[in-house]
C-alpha cells in the first residue's frame, strides 16, 4: 500500500488552488466496505474525492481474477486503473501486506484502487465474512486533530495528531505521517496492526485536500508538475491530457453517503 503520492505533502496547501473558507468546520470521511465470500471478495470505497470497486476472485489460494472501476473519480484520467490490477493475477492470497506492496509497481496504479484492492486480497485469506472500515479525520483546529478509526462501528484506534506528528498513542508517537510513516510502519509494525495504521495515514493524507477547494473548474493536470508520475492517472500518456473533474468533491462532514455497488453486467468479462 506504499506510494510516492504520500510524498506529497498537502497540509501546506495545494498550489493554484482557492483556500476553503467552511476549512475547520468539518470533517474528512472515507468508508471501506469488503464482503468476502466462497472464492472472491467485492470491495468499494466511498470518501469526500473518490467513489471506487475492486473485485478478487481467487481458487485454490490464488488470485485467478482482478478488477476494478469507479462511480466518482478526481480525474479523466483515472478510468483505466481496473486494468492495472491484473498484475495481481497468478500470486496468492496469503502474502502479508509488505509481500502485497512490493508485488507491483505502485506509480502505475490508482492509489487508492491499490491499497483497496490488498486490503480485499487480504480479506480473502481471512476467509468468508464482511468488514467496514471508517476513518474520520476533522478539520484541524490550531493544528491539532483526534484520528479515529472505526471497524464495524467500533472504534478500534484513535491517534492525536499535531501539525502533521502523532504525539498518541506512545507506539506510534512522535512519527509525521506525511513524510517516512510507511517506511516506518512497515519495518515495525504487522498484521492487523500495520493494516490499521496504513489505513489512517492514507486517510489523514487525503483529509488534507480539505483545505482548498480543489474542483472549482477543471484543471489540466499538468498544472502540477510536481505529481507527474506519482500514480496512474498522472503518468504519461494520461498526464499529458487529462483533466481534474469539476464538482467531483462531496462534503462528507455529517457522514459518507454510499455510491451505489457496480452493476454486474457492466464489469468487464
Amino acid at each position: 500500500m506504499a506510494s510516492r503520492a504520500a510524498a506529497l505533502d498537502l497540509s501546506m496547501g495545494i498550489p493554484g488552488c482557492s483556500p476553503n473558507p467552511d476549512y475547520g468546520t468539518g470533517a474528512y470521511r472515507r468508508r471501506i466496505r469488503l464482503t468476502a465470500d466462497a472464492g472472491t471478495v467485492a470491495a468499494q470505497l466511498d470518501d469526500n474525492y473518490h467513489a471506487l470497486w475492486s473485485q478478487v476472485d481467487h481458487e485454490g489460494g490464488v488470485i485467478r481474477r482482478v478488477e476494478g472501476g469507479f462511480s466518482r473519480a478526481p480525474t479523466t484520467g483515472c478510468g483505466s486503473a481496473g486494468e492495472e490490477l491484473r498484475a495481481f493475477i497468478g500470486r496468492g492470497i496469503d502474502l502479508t501486506l509488505p509481500e502485497l506492496s512490493r508485488a507491483v509497481d505502485p506509480r502505475c496504479h490508482c492509489t487508492h484502487m491499490l491499497d483497496l484492492t490488498v486490503l480485499a486480497i487480504r480479506e480473502a485469506a481471512r476467509g468468508e465474512g464482511r468488514r467496514r472500515y471508517e476513518i474520520v479525520v476533522p478539520d484541524a483546529v490550531d493544528g491539532r486533530v483526534t484520528v479515529d478509526l472505526l471497524i464495524d462501528d467500533r472504534r478500534v484506534v484513535s491517534w492525536q495528531v499535531h501539525a502533521g506528528m502523532v504525539v498518541a498513542p506512545a507506539e506510534v508517537a512522535g512519527r509525521k505521517l506525511l513524510r517516512g510513516f510507511l517506511t516506518w510502519a512497515f519495518a515495525h509494525l504487522d498484521g492487523e496492526a500495520l493494516e490499521q495504521a496504513v489505513i489512517i495515514q492514507k486517510g489523514y493524507f487525503v483529509s488534507q485536500a480539505r483545505r482548498n477547494i480543489i474542483d472549482d473548474r477543471p484543471r489540466p493536470l499538468t498544472e502540477f508538475p510536481d505529481r507527474e508520475g506519482v500514480c496512474h492517472a498522472y503518468s504519461q500518456p494520461r498526464f499529458g491530457w487529462a483533466i481534474q473533474e469539476a464538482g467531483n468533491s462531496r462534503d462528507f462532514s455529517a457522514g459518507v453517503v454510499e455510491a451505489p455497488p457496480p452493476d454486474p453486467s457492466s464489469r468487464p468479462l
